[in-house]
């Protein structure tokens, strides 16, 4: 009897033991976790913001804290979308590193459109020529009626907006001779919308009239240089010197652009705490 009654003891006594070592391994963690939420650094709360901005800041280093400044006043203008580049986002969650690393995201990704924007004007200036090819000729032919010289053709529009002006060259060749060539306006009226096809005449005023109506051996090339709508110059055919310039702008604002999309990638914007 004494035997078991020391053995019912024991056991007792290792379930209390049991039960201290669980309940000192959970304070443990409790104060692990604690101590964790405690190291956490502070966040931007949009509900309080002016408190949660003040935690933020004083939790960074002295020499930070006017970097801070003026990056917080970014983040709010950019948060609402107005800065181009940057979609709208909350600053809620945000530590103080969150903050100094984004103003400069942002600052990359204005530079960046910009950038962009660059490139894509070069290329629709090197590209003009074959644009314009968009707006297609068809079934040119001249004749010489009552004194004057003209031209009648088809015109299909490929481009992607309307036309009301475009100016028409005309380039006359012979061997033997001196080529000919003239520019000549064409108005639609109403404008030509895209994907429209239109008869059109013209009475040919340009000096290549003297090439006009053609004999058997005679070459005419014709092709639109310069279309304008409401006013504005849609496209134009650049020369041979504006060309070379903008080819050189292009490689520049490409080289600019990957440069600041590396930048960019660089910067991996640490996860915020929200």
């Amino acid at each position: 009897m004494n035997a078991i009654c020391r053995g019912f003891g024991c056991l007792l006594r290792g379930k209390r033991v049991a039960y201290r070592l669980m309940k000192i391994h959970l304070l443990s963690l409790a104060s692990l976790l604690l101590l964790v939420a405690g190291c956490a650094p502070p966040t931007l709360d949009s509900s309080n913001l002016a408190d949660s901005t003040e935690k933020v800041r004083k939790s960074l280093d002295a020499s930070l804290r006017d970097d801070f400044d003026l990056a917080l006043i970014r983040l709010q203008e950019a948060s609402d979308g107005s800065v181009r580049g940057t979609a709208p986002f909350s600053l809620d969650g945000m530590t103080g590193e969150n903050v100094l690393l984004e103003a400069e995201r942002i600052d990359l990704r204005s530079e960046l459109a910009w950038a962009q924007q660059s490139v894509e004007t070069e290329q629709q200036i090197v590209g003009a020529q074959s644009i314009l090819e968009g707006l297609r000729i068809e079934d040119f032919q001249t004749s010489y009626t009552e004194g004057r010289i003209l031209a009648t053709f088809r015109v299909d529009n490929g481009l992607e907006t309307p036309i009301d002006t475009a100016w028409l060259r005309i380039d006359a060749s012979k061997d033997g001779y001196p080529s000919v060539h003239g520019e000549d306006a064409v108005a639609f009226r109403p404008a030509l919308k895209p994907a429209e096809a239109r008869d059109v005449e013209i009475i040919v005023t340009s000096e290549v009239i003297s090439a006009l109506p053609p004999d058997s051996e005679t070459s005419v090339r014709v092709r639109f240089t310069l279309v304008e709508n409401g006013g504005d110059i849609v496209l134009q055919e650049p020369t041979e010197e504006d060309l070379a310039r903008a080819r050189g702008r292009l490689a520049e604002a490409e080289s600019r652009r990957d440069e600041l999309q590396k930048q960019l990638d660089a910067k991996t914007a640490p996860p915020s705490d929200s």
